[in-house]
Parts: C-alpha cells; sequence; structure tokens
C-alpha cells in the first residue's frame, strides 16, 4: 500500500539526438512519438554494425547512446544498461597522446571523435544510477548518481552555482543516502537541491516527507536537447530544444487529485551550462 508518495519532475530526459529530421519517420522521431520499439529496433541495427567494426570510428559512442535513450523511455532497462555500458568507456577515455590532444583541441567540432559533453555524461551516469536503483541496488545506484555530479561539474559558466546545479541527481542520491540509513548524508544533498529547485516554498514541505515516502513518482517529459555545429568552420555547436507543450504536470489516482509534480530538473539547461564547446 502506497502510504505517501513524492511526485518530482525531470524535463526532457532524452540523452542526445543529432539535428534534422525528414518527413519519414526516422527513430529520432519515433522516439518522439512513443513508438519506442521501432527506434530501439533501428538504433539497435546501428549499434550492432558499431560494435562489429575492428576500428573505432570518431562516432563509435553515438548510436549506444541512441538505443540507451529509446530503450529507457520505452522500459527497456537492461538493454540500455547493455548500450550505456557500451558507450562510456570510450567518452571517459582521456587521450594520452599529447599531440592528439593538441590536434582534438584545435579540431574542428565535427572531426572530434565523440566523446560527450559534460551533461551528457552525466545523463549516462545518471540514467545508469535509475537501473540500479528500481533494482534496489542503492549503494551501486548511489555510486552512480555521485559519478554523475562530479561530471556535472564540468562547466564552462563562470557562475559558481553552477558546478552543483544538477537538482535531480541530488535529490535521487538523497533518497539512496536515506535507503542506505544514511540520514545526514542525504539531508545535505537535499540542502543542495533546495538551491536550485523553481519553487522553494513547494520544496520545503516536500522535503519533510520525501526521505521516509515509501513511494517515488519520476516523470519525465518533453524532447531532449540536441546539438548543431555552427560558426566559422563550424567549430563550435550550439544547443536546440523543442519547447514542451506541457506547462504543469497534474496526477490523479483513483480519481484523487494528488497535486501536481514538483519540477526538479531542466536538461536543456545543463546541456547550455555543461557543453564544453560552448556555442
Amino acid at each position: 500500500m502506497i502510504k505517501r508518495m513524492s511526485i518530482i519532475a525531470l524535463l526532457s530526459v532524452t540523452l542526445c539526438m543529432s539535428a534534422g529530421c525528414g518527413a519519414k519517420l526516422n527513430p529520432y522521431n519515433a522516439v518522439h512519438n512513443y513508438q519506442y520499439e521501432y527506434a530501439v529496433q533501428k538504433f539497435r541495427k546501428v549499434a550492432n554494425a558499431q560494435a562489429k567494426k575492428k576500428k573505432i570510428g570518431r562516432n563509435y559512442s553515438l548510436p549506444f547512446l541512441h538505443l540507451a535513450s529509446a530503450s529507457f523511455q520505452g522500459g527497456g532497462y537492461a538493454l540500455a544498461e547493455e548500450a550505456l555500458s557500451e558507450a562510456l568507456p570510450l567518452m571517459e577515455r582521456i587521450q594520452e597522446d599529447t599531440s592528439k590532444n593538441i590536434a582534438a583541441i584545435m579540431g574542428t567540432e565535427d572531426n572530434r571523435q565523440y566523446k560527450g559533453d559534460p551533461y551528457e555524461r552525466a545523463m549516462a551516469h545518471f540514467y545508469l544510477g535509475l537501473i540500479r536503483y528500481y533494482h534496489g541496488e542503492y549503494d551501486r545506484a548511489l555510486a552512480l548518481f555521485r559519478r554523475s555530479l562530479v561530471d556535472d561539474m564540468d562547466t564552462n559558466s563562470s557562475q559558481e552555482s553552477d558546478l552543483e546545479d544538477f537538482a535531480i541527481v541530488s535529490l535521487m542520491a538523497a533518497k539512496s543516502y536515506a535507503l542506505l540509513d544514511e540520514p545526514d548524508n542525504a539531508r545535505v544533498m537535499l540542502d543542495k537541491v533546495s538551491s536550485y529547485v523553481t519553487d522553494p516554498s513547494a520544496f520545503t514541505e516536500f522535503r519533510e516527507h520525501f526521505l521516509t515516502d515509501n513511494f517515488t513518482m519520476l516523470i519525465g517529459d518533453g524532447v531532449g536537447p540536441y546539438k548543431t555545429s555552427v560558426g566559422a568552420g563550424r567549430a563550435a555547436i550550439r544547443i536546440m530544444s523543442v519547447p514542451s507543450p506541457v506547462a504543469t504536470i497534474q496526477i490523479i489516482i483513483d480519481d484523487v487529485d494528488l497535486g501536481n509534480a514538483l519540477l526538479c530538473s531542466n536538461v536543456v539547461d545543463q546541456a547550455s551550462a555543461h557543453t564544453a564547446s560552448g556555442g
């Protein structure tokens, strides 16, 4: 029986998308239209082809991220975890060859090997953390949430407040700490969240029972950010997004109005503040 429930919203949860959509239904549009099975089929075909290549190309990780995003949103958590586990090692790899590092810095955005911007790495670890959380492995979930927060601290922003601004990750880390019987650490995480939520007064009431609620509803809405190359030599990128038509999310279960979801994070904002190449 659900005694109390917490409702939080995460806008724009898709990991990453390529720009441009034609009239014919492609896997990106399929995700937007909730046709996850079709999207997974298409993305999986490309990802499998990538995996069979002996040489890792510059966009090796992208098909796996697309597959993970579509799979996760469609409830295919095992496949999403498998795809993220294939993409992340290359995204996290630090190039040891100094000359190649310099070449990567001087090269255009279109020619660089895709490693993922900070917000993309943060989202990848967040998704993995949620999957472990869903399996009741709260210690592993917490480790992944903390890794997501580390990734998110990588930003070009001069604002110190942007260093720990991924509220949804801190919120789930707080819940994990609570379930691991570490209430003090949980409260520290909640203190971080309180600085970034859009409705501080609503959050004050929310936090009073969040750590002890026996049911938490996490809602994702909207289309995730995508990037396009811009500028001279297409050396920079611009974050693009499709505005969500949803103004508020009202929850009604068995004809009982449980109120609106509390907006916690907008990934489009995260992408704008935590994209290494600017734009």
